[in-house]
């Protein structure tokens, strides 16, 4: 998995505010869709790269199509009236890339959108002084600028042509027209001019590679970088960011950050710094000296606060989606009246007592005083990038979207199903007509009930206080009625491992250096037959690490879930990283891919290494933690997987790998009937497994094959099958081919039923 396809959390910055201009560029033919966009066409080139490569491929479409803005919206006006800025995840490089939305707060109009064609979405953006408002998006690296008097929007080109990436994660504006960016990695700090011009001003804090929030005070010009990944901390930056870089607030100042990886806001008022921790509000002046920190209350939510007019303080969002007033004189806040869904991502005082902006539904107004309020929502969805596959209760199955999204597969293809707006899900088990669910961040896991689709998973824990991240192994044994979930570490650390869930009591229980020592956990699998469980482990830590691991092989780890004990750890194959796509096969082996090598643990415990199933790891700085997929086909007895951008066959008895998909196959599950899933992009597709006989044919085996050959599929005949018996399946295939296939199943298939 590259590090490009991660995500980040980014926003920063309060933006400035101007009266601006009419007119549009890009609506109709670039506008927004309201509805779900469906685009199941099969003549798509995305679509074709895989149906050219086998006819048993089939196209299901695009299931996952979610609403995925930056984080954090911007408020600005045009033509006298309050809009929303916000960019919606696309698909970089097709018909549904990023999109750049305007949207009227009071009415919830969408007043224009403009597609970005290199651009999959922003992780922040920000309004200068001067009105314009700068998109920094990934994975093209590049800047744009909407400027509202024309209504274009203009590519500024890539943040830093010097650097291979640099994600830009905070955004914020200064004066006379500037905007700064905040960089991973190497945590670089940017100025762009108005007139275009971006300037590297280089790295703020040598000991980090992010920078999430950037933020400006007029009376100093100094410039206010929130820095972490491995450790959270504040740094000023004089003339503009060209100045000096004088670390002010860590945990030394605030104990609230001693071990605290980012900020989650970070905003200059009036002479002073806001900062959220954890939920916790801290005040400090511009040198770090705090002004107001109790670190027994979490009281403050959301991206940005809400200065007031009179300058006295600030409007912030609480727990629940009340609304706080700070009070600068007494350094003291109160509760006032009015609500917002969730939190405040960005909003701004318009006149006495009135609020408008955006909170985490969309935009909204409220008045803090009387309480009264409004609010909207954006009609927005399109397509979202398949980030996992799952099966599903009975033959349902199901596609988790990066970073967010989940919906039920329409297998017959057409129009999707309802998307959840929630996720990233990254592994899955199925119990009693429910599906179980874990989630990036914090290894959250959740229940989900798919009898009430439009009703979002419930989370049962999180793994925040262990440091665990993204969840990417789960296995369930029945036997003990607990799952076991395996997560790699956060940012900035080491050590994943394992929880493990007792679903008749409700306790969790976590393991981290018992497991494996500065590991994670990439896979996992209950063996029914020796009743242990084995995880595969990779070197890799969580991301802003430097170097990226501080091991060197990846490790099979047996565990007794009995015991609570390790019973067995090895290197299955000496140099490889991770080891990845763990599965238990009907005679109780133990499957798995040792970096790029299949390899067997069979019922003795013995270690069998076969060939390649994929090339090797790219090197560091890429971080590479899930890699391979195996599942069983119960169709066939065969092995199918993904690995690399490769869909392929294992024929358990021979080990021969056979390519089925290549050129982007990713996300391979099989569903209960033993047909295969994989997906592209933001596309998925089926493939129908080939009818394989054994033995001599029989009246049922030849009425099982017709009825495979009326669902389109082929046949696949082992190697060693007699000709006479392949000529009776040869020739019911061309029957069937003939037109003959539903007389057929009515002649041969009557007793069966």
């Amino acid at each position: 998995m590259k590090l490009s396809r991660r995500e980040f959390t980014a926003t920063t910055g309060l933006a400035g505010l101007g009266l601006f201009g009419a007119g549009a560029l890009g609506t109709g033919a670039f506008g927004l869709t309201a509805a779900p966009a469906v685009a199941a066409d099969p003549t798509d080139p995305e679509v074709v790269r895989f149906t050219s490569q086998d006819p048993a491929i089939r196209y299901l479409g695009q299931p996952v199509n979610s609403q995925i803005g930056a984080r954090s919206p911007r408020v600005g006006q045009e033509d006298g009236r309050w809009v929303e800025y916000q960019v919606f995840k696309g698909s970089a490089n097709t018909d549904l890339p990023g999109t750049f939305a305007v949207t009227d707060i009071e009415t919830g109009e969408l007043v224009r959108s403009i597609k970005l064609p290199t651009a999959e979405a922003c992780f922040d953006l920000t309004v200068a002084t001067d009105g314009k408002v700068y998109l920094p998006s990934y994975f093209d690296y590049h800047l744009w600028r909407y400027d509202p008097a024309t209504k274009a929007i203009d590519d500024l080109g890539p943040i830093n042509d010097d650097a291979v990436r640099d994600y830009a994660f905070g955004a914020g504006y200064g004066p006379n027209g500037i905007a700064f960016l905040g960089t991973y990695s190497e945590s670089r700090l940017h100025r762009v001019d108005p007139s275009g011009v971006i300037t590297n001003l280089g790295t703020v804090d040598p000991d980090e590679d992010y920078i999430h929030f950037v933020c400006w005070d007029p009376e100093s010009d100094a410039v206010f970088c929130a820095t972490g990944g491995k450790q959270a901390r504040v740094w000023r930056v004089a003339d503009l960011g060209a100045g000096e870089r004088t670390m002010i607030i860590d945990g030394s100042v605030v104990p609230q950050l001693q071990g605290t990886q980012f900020l989650g806001m970070l905003d200059c008022v009036e002479g002073r710094l806001v900062m959220r921790s954890d939920g916790r509000l801290i005040v400090t002046d511009l040198d770090g000296n705090i002004e107001y920190y109790d670190e027994t209350e979490k009281v403050l939510t959301g991206y940005h606060v809400v200065p007031t007019r009179d300058r006295s303080g600030f409007i912030f969002s609480r727990s629940g989606g009340a609304l706080g007033k700070y009070d600068f004189a007494t350094a003291s806040h109160i509760q006032v009246a009015g609500t917002v869904r969730g939190y405040v991502c960005h909003a701004v005082e318009t006149a006495e007592n009135l609020i408008m902006g955006s909170d985490s539904g969309g935009p909204f107004t409220v008045n803090y005083v009387t309480g009264e309020r409004t609010e909207r929502s954006v009609a927005f969805r399109q397509p979202t990038l398949i980030q996992k596959i799952f099966p599903g209760p009975g033959a349902t199955m199901y596609a988790s979207g990066y970073m967010s999204g989940f919906a039920k597969i329409n297998t017959d293809g057409g129009e999707p199903n309802h998307t959840v707006n929630m996720g990233q899900f990254e592994s899955w088990m199925v119990r009693d007509g429910l599906m179980y669910l874990a989630g990036y961040g914090h290894s959250k896991f959740y229940s989900y009930d798919p009898n009430q689709p439009e009703v979002k998973p419930r989370q049962l824990y999180t793994s925040a206080d262990h440091e665990f991240d993204r969840p990417f192994a789960m296995a369930y044994n029945p036997d003990r009625d607990e799952v076991y979930v395996g997560s790699v570490p956060g940012y900035g650390r080491y050590q994943g491992g394992i929880s493990v869930y007792d679903f008749a009591t409700g306790e969790v229980e976590f393991f981290g250096a018992e497991i494996a020592q500065d590991q994670g956990v990439i896979s996992a699998a209950y063996n029914p037959h020796d009743e242990l469980v084995y995880f595969g482990t990779t070197i890799d830590g969580g991301m802003g690490n430097d170097p990226t691991s501080i091991t060197t092989e990846g490790q099979v780890v047996v565990f007794d879930p009995a015991t609570r004990q390790v019973v067995r750890r090895f290197v299955p194959v000496a140099g490889r990283q991770g080891v990845t796509g763990l599965l238990v096969d009907p005679d109780g082996s133990v499957w798995g891919v040792a970096e790029e090598l299949l390899i067997r643990i069979d019922p003795q415990g013995e270690v069998h290494v076969y060939g390649a199933v994929s090339r090797r790891y790219p090197a560091p700085p890429e971080f590479i933690w899930a890699w391979a997929y195996l599942n069983w086909s119960s169709r066939d007895g065969m092995i199918y997987g993904s690995a690399r951008g490769t869909m392929f066959r294992i024929d358990p008895a021979t080990k021969e790998v056979t390519n089925i998909a290549t050129d982007g196959a990713s996300w391979s599950s099989v569903d209960a009937a033993g047909d295969v899933y994989f997906a592209y992009r933001t596309h998925c597709f089926r493939y129908l497994v080939p009818y394989a006989p054994s033995g001599e044919p029989t009246d049922a085996s030849k009425c099982a094959a017709i009825r495979a050959f009326n669902e389109g599929r082929s046949l696949r005949f082992p190697a060693d099958y007699p000709q006479r018996w392949r000529r009776v399946y040869e020739v019911l295939q061309e029957r069937v081919a003939a037109g003959q296939g539903d007389r057929l199943e009515q002649a041969l298939c009557a007793v069966d039923g």
